[in-house]
This record gives C-alpha cells, structure tokens and sequence, in this order.
C-alpha cells in the first residue's frame, strides 16, 4: 500500500480542507457524481485501501473473527482493531 509523507498540516489547514471536501460532497445530486469525485479524488491503491476498510467495517458488524478478516482480505489485525476502537469510540460520542 501506499505511504504518505509525515508532513502535517496546521490545524486551520486541516479545518479548511475537509470543509471544503465536505461541502462539495453536500452539493452532489446523484450516484454519478460521487462515482467521478472519487475517481478524481482516489488512486487506484486508495479505492482499494478504502473498500477493504469498509469491508473490514461490514465484517466486523456480521461479528466475523479479527483473525478471519485478516485472512480473507489480507489486511493485518492491527488495521481491523484500528477501525474496530475507532468506531466504537465514534458511536459512544468520544471521536471527532
């Protein structure tokens, strides 16, 4: 998978670029023009790195074992509990 640089940006940065990848995604009046965004937005690698973290989210919920996961979509068990902790903080309100 790919590695990004561990440059960061500030925080206003930050605020302002997912504003603004937000509100576009607001504007969006249909299937079509979510499937170009992403297009536009998403290399190949990213797609797949995406579909298997919301596959890894699907798997979680049908109460598949981490082990499993990782076998099936060749992801490591840390990836899984990542996403696992994460949404589990998320839905008791101490996320974002």
């Amino acid at each position: 998978m790919p590695r990004t640089s561990k440059k960061y940006f500030d925080k206003k940065t930050k605020e302002e670029i997912w504003k603004s990848l937000f509100e576009a995604l607001q504007k969006i009046k249909g299937g079509n023009d979510v499937e170009r965004i992403m297009d536009r937005l998403l290399s190949g690698d990213e797609k797949m790195m995406l579909e298997k973290r919301l596959a890894i989210l699907s798997l979680l919920k049908e109460g598949v074992s981490i082990r499993e996961i990782s076998r099936r979509l060749s992801v490591t068990r840390r990836t899984i509990t990542f996403l696992r902790s994460g949404f589990k903080q998320r839905s008791s309100g101490k996320g974002r």
